[in-house]
């Protein structure tokens, strides 16, 4: 017997595929390693300052912002370079080998040579594997003077073109290069030596940052743009659910997103909620922490040891320290402190919110004072909540001779009594043969009696009441029509249709960003205003990329709408305000370099763009 094939196995396969890329996709990105260069000078100068040097940068660099498939060389040069250590971190024992190393070096040299540290440098770190990154750290004053019997003694054009040939080197291989100038300022006896640091930051396009005593804690994040956390002091007395208000500095001149995954005290895990903030560029901001303590935390006074964990390896410091708080033992909400900013927030909200409950009010007595017209004034209108009594069947007709003359009287006149009186008010009988005319017009309520015509003795005699045991035939009264939406308009005064003084409505459009979001990018500019644009809490927001807020405004002048770039770095390109920007298209890029544009133009409704176009067919036609 054939078998036949099994088709169960490929598919198998194909699904355990499948599975496998989705689950890989969905992990994050791996951290990117670096090669830390850090080139130090060991002049004589850099005495007073080495200690710090080494305790707060170096062993920062060590301890926390270098982690494992990292890479550390410390490079040293006073009268020649040498190399002081390389060595991978593959492990914690790694950085403390390093920094006892370290502790060993001693600045003693009696000159420097610049020229022969920098083309050492260049050669150092071409020769290394190009798997990592690379980031170098030059820590010297940038003096020029090597000893005697040194090729590079040479007079100063010559120095700088060698310089500069180094850096430009550097630059071409795409190295991140930090220049730390210490000490900051000439140390006596070397006054009148000059320093080719400018000339070197101006080749590589780098900032120099002077070496200030009085931040040692952040040396490493103004040197290597590395982002800072600042701890929060005592926060008193907290429940078992509490917000830690720590901070972020980031000296880096682009935005930064941290995300916080852990927080972890002596073993058990505190964060109680994913924290993901985003900072600005070369800015501060804050990072409030959700902590629930476990219930067997004891009450009184602590001095918590925690270390925080963040993805995608952003390499801040430190991640480890203390809070200090005194638990109550009582049940809480991770409420944050309120700032200033929030009790603005809050005032602004409540204002918005008695703003709108006034227009509505305000909007609902106008609808009722609207006069309603339209209707026929002669129909009977129900006055009461009762329903309409059924009219009784018409009597049946008399004979020819009773109503060969039936008189009629006038609307709204009463009726008068006896005969006499009929006759008084008679108008012209109807000829006979011809249909009796139409009851009184007058408005008659349902439910009640009315007068009625009587034939019965005399021909044509009107009487003010029925007999007894006799009802008035009333016709059932008609259901008034529902007011129209243009029964309303037309009963509006004419005045109310004029066109408004306003300014137009304006709207913002953003590339690949959906506009259909009702009025969120549609706002009325008044002259001599301007609306904020970017992300949070901006006017006119940008919700398709992250974007920090008012990167950008935009102002009526006179009736002249004018663009103007807040965040220069995100609008290259454009050196200052755009006048009449409406319809012209502006181009941005977001912190992650992806090039976008946007673009202004007075709201058309949807309703009115149909409209052109239905009267743009019809003109054609």
């Amino acid at each position: 017997m054939r078998r036949g094939r099994n088709y169960g196995a490929p598919r198998a396969l194909l699904l355990a595929a499948a599975v496998l890329a989705v689950s890989l996709a969905s992990l994050p990105a791996a951290a990117e390693n670096i090669d830390l260069i850090v080139m130090v000078d060991t002049s004589a100068s850099m005495f007073p300052y080495f200690d710090d040097l080494m305790n707060y940068l170096v062993h920062d660099l060590l301890a926390t912002r270098l982690h494992r498939g990292d890479t550390f060389h410390l490079l040293s040069f006073d009268s020649t370079p040498e190399v002081e250590i390389a060595l991978e971190m593959n492990s914690p024992e790694a950085s403390d080998r390093a920094f006892g190393r370290i502790l060993l070096l001693h600045p003693l040299g009696r000159y420097t040579d610049l020229v022969a540290a920098m083309q050492f440098l260049y050669k150092y770190v071409k020769e290394l594997p190009e798997t990592n990154r690379k980031q170098i750290i030059l820590i010297t004053d940038g003096v020029h003077d090597p000893p005697p019997g040194s090729p590079y003694k040479l007079g100063d054009a010559d120095v700088r073109r060698l310089v500069d040939d180094a850096a430009t080197a550097m630059k071409k291989e795409g190295w991140r290069f930090d220049i730390l100038k210490v000490p900051p300022q000439p140390v006596p006896g070397e006054e009148g030596l000059k320093s080719y640091l400018p000339d070197l930051a101006q080749t590589l396009g780098v900032p120099i940052v002077p070496y200030n005593t009085n931040q040692k804690q952040t040396v490493t994040g103004m040197t290597t743009g590395f982002p800072t956390l600042i701890f929060p002091s005592a926060l008193g007395n907290v429940g078992n659910r509490f917000i830690a208000p720590f901070r972020v500095k980031n000296w880096k001149s682009e935005p930064i997103i941290v995300r916080l995954s852990n927080v972890q005290s002596d073993g058990a895990e505190l964060l109680d909620g994913k924290v993901v903030v985003t900072v600005a560029a070369n800015a501060e901001a804050p990072l409030d922490v959700p902590i629930r303590l476990p219930p067997s935390y004891p009450k009184g006074d602590h001095t918590a040891n925690i270390q925080l964990v963040f993805r995608d390896d952003i390499r801040i410091s430190p991640t480890s320290g203390t809070l200090s708080f005194t638990y109550t033992g009582k049940g809480g909400f991770p409420l944050p402190r309120l700032t200033f900013l929030y009790v603005v927030y809050i005032i602004i909200a409540l204002a918005v919110l008695y703003g709108l409950i006034r227009l509505f009010l305000f909007v609902g007595k106008r609808m009722q004072e609207v006069p309603v017209t339209g209707f026929a004034r002669d129909r009977a209108l129900p006055v009461s909540g009762k329903r309409e009594e059924r009219s009784e069947p018409a009597p049946r007709a008399e004979p020819a001779a009773a109503r060969a003359v039936v008189p009629r009287r006038a609307a709204g006149r009463p009726a008068a009594a006896g005969p006499a009186a009929a006759a008084a008010h008679a108008e012209p009988a109807e000829p006979v043969g011809k249909a009796p005319a139409a009851p009184p017009s007058a408005i008659v309520r349902p439910g009640k009696r009315v007068p009625l015509l009587s034939t019965g003795g005399s021909a044509g005699r009107l009487t003010g009441a029925p007999t007894e045991g006799e009802l008035a035939p009333v016709a059932p009264a008609r259901r008034p029509a529902r007011p129209s939406v243009t029964s309303l308009r037309k009963s509006l005064p004419r005045s109310d249709f004029e066109k408004s003084t306003l300014p137009p409505l304006i709207e913002m459009r953003v590339s690949l960003q959906n506009p259909q979001i009702g009025f969120r990018n549609v706002h009325r500019i008044p002259e001599g205003a301007g609306r904020s644009i970017g992300g949070g809490f901006s006017s006119y927001l940008v919700f398709l990329v992250r974007l920090p807020s008012s990167i950008a405004e935009i102002r009526n002048q006179g009736g002249k709408y004018v663009f103007t770039p807040l965040r220069a770095e995100m609008f290259p390109g454009i050196s200052g305000p755009i006048e009449n920007c409406l319809d012209v298209e502006i181009p941005f890029v977001d912190s992650r370099g992806r090039q976008m544009t946007l673009q202004f133009r007075e709201w058309v409704s949807p309703l009115e763009e149909i409209n052109r176009i239905m009267r743009s067919v019809r003109h054609e036609q």
